[in-house]
């Protein structure tokens, strides 16, 4: 069965509408259906653990009445992309930043964050133009899931690392595949850079036809912070448009979706900070290492919608390049097996660079 691409789209932005998108793989994937009963099994598990977190997560039942025409068959191909075999790792340590130290993650106010953002905007416009060898953006992510392991009677939130290696082709095809992931040293660091990971067998490989995606979105956003922002909006179908939390919260999970599939060129890497300098309820944590062990500076955000969770862009002060982006669990809830301070998911933009096939060097 090959899904609707408008059916598709429509599930991905209810998804992303929410905040469900900081959990999921929202990278193109295959059709792998499991069991009627463990779905089942998973579903009142998951359904219950969502109850207890209350704002942390809206349920899983807000995302399919928002597109109740689509089968459930298919919310299961979206949902689940991990369970293939993906190796399950225990929550890693939450990182330490100059400003927040770990065990202070849940209160540390942080900075002001227009400043530093201003800075990371400076520093990608200092930048070289990306090298354009070919016309395919190829990417890889060192991506680690949150999921709900369930036992008989027991449910565990453990990670699932993937390392995702993306192309997409200027006509819109792409092709996605999944390693994976290795597990982090003590200090939640370990992200793999380049080599070894190549020869991992991988335990999914999935392609989609042209059109499927807007290959030139980031190349053609517009050169005025305003123009960003609007088209941002857009592409989430936002419903705030006035400066505000909610406005943060959709231009937030736009600009850490881009690097899992696009080249970002410096200077829109730029324009995307001197954007964010002007929106609301940013801070900065200061200095930090990433999960790779690279450079870092901490760029904080808390939702209205989701006051228990912290989410945090990484980004390099040398080159402004985003580095990649946390979710962390703030306030413990209560029978979860979740203790706060707690990493809930993770991604780590390991590199990005053009080349002339699918697949290809």
């Amino acid at each position: 069965m090959t899904p609707d691409p408008n059916d598709l789209r429509a599930l991905q932005r209810a998804v992303e509408s929410t905040k469900l998108a900081e959990l999921l793989d929202s990278e193109p994937v295959g059709i792998t259906l499991e069991s009627p009963k463990h779905f089942v099994a998973r579903m009142a598990a998951q359904d219950q653990l969502e109850a207890r977190r209350k704002n942390r997560r809206r349920k899983l039942t807000t995302a399919v009445s928002a597109v109740a025409a689509i089968s459930v068959a298919m919310l299961v191909v979206v949902v689940q992309p991990w369970h293939q075999n993906a190796a399950v790792a225990d929550l890693p340590p939450v990182l330490n930043y100059e400003f927040a130290k770990a065990q202070d993650i849940a209160r540390a106010p942080g900075k002001p964050a227009g400043p530093a953002l201003l800075e990371l905007a400076r520093a990608a416009e200092s930048q070289p133009a990306p090298q354009v060898t070919g016309s395919v953006q190829h990417t890889v992510t060192d991506a680690w899931f949150a999921d709900t392991d369930v036992t008989s009677s027991t449910s565990k939130t453990v990670l699932i690392p993937q390392i995702i290696e993306s192309w997409t082709s200027s006509d819109g095809s792409t092709r996605v595949t999944k390693r994976r992931g290795a597990p982090l040293a003590a200090d939640g660091r370990g992200a793999i850079p380049r080599g070894p990971w190549e020869s991992t067998p991988t335990f999914a490989d999935t392609t989609d036809a042209a059109g499927q995606l807007d290959s030139r979105f980031v190349e053609h956003l517009p050169t005025s912070i305003e123009g960003v922002r609007d088209a941002l909006l857009d592409r989430l179908d936002c419903a705030s448009r006035v400066r505000g939390n909610a406005r943060s919260d959709c231009l937030y999970a736009q600009i850490n979706s881009l690097p899992s599939s696009y080249v970002v060129p410096p200077k829109r890497q730029a324009l995307l900070w001197r954007m964010l300098a002007q929106e609301a309820d940013f801070t900065t944590l200061g200095k930090v290492k990433d999960r790779a062990g690279r450079a870092g500076v901490g760029i904080s955000f808390i939702s209205d919608a989701s006051p228990d969770l912290r989410y945090v862009l990484i980004a390099s002060p040398t080159t402004g390049q985003l580095l990649g982006y946390e979710q962390i669990l703030v306030k413990s809830i209560p029978g979860d097996n979740v203790v706060a301070p707690a990493i809930l998911n993770f991604a780590t933009f390991i590199s990005s660079d053009y080349r002339r096939s699918m697949g290809s060097p």
